[in-house]
């Protein structure tokens, strides 16, 4: 997880064959009101916007391909900068596997 200039706060290392979404509850404990979540599709589960929501903020999430109920999703906020941070992290992801 990362604040808002792309600098990690939380970090939570899982095994390699668990899903990443399964860290989601940890770190997104203990969000700000307004606050906005962005996350790829990995993320698009009913519980983790529901627990979003739950503390005021907002999952801009894109929905998975899959999805039957439509879902509000804007990449208006996702600024260039939040896009290449994501890609960046995806690169890392595996640190895990190589610890």
């Amino acid at each position: 997880m990362t604040d808002e200039n792309g600098l990690p706060v939380k970090l939570d290392i899982t095994p390699g064959q668990t899903h990443d979404a399964v860290a989601a509850a940890e770190l997104l404990g203990d969000l700000k009101t307004g606050q906005v979540v962005l996350a790829d599709k990995a993320y698009d589960a009913d519980w983790i916007r529901a627990m979003v929501a739950d503390q005021s903020a907002w999952a801009n999430i894109p929905p998975k391909s899959n999805r039957k109920d439509p879902i509000c999703f804007s990449w208006t906020p996702a600024r260039t900068e939040d896009l290449s941070l994501l890609c960046r992290l995806w690169n890392v992801r595996r640190v895990a596997e190589h610890a």
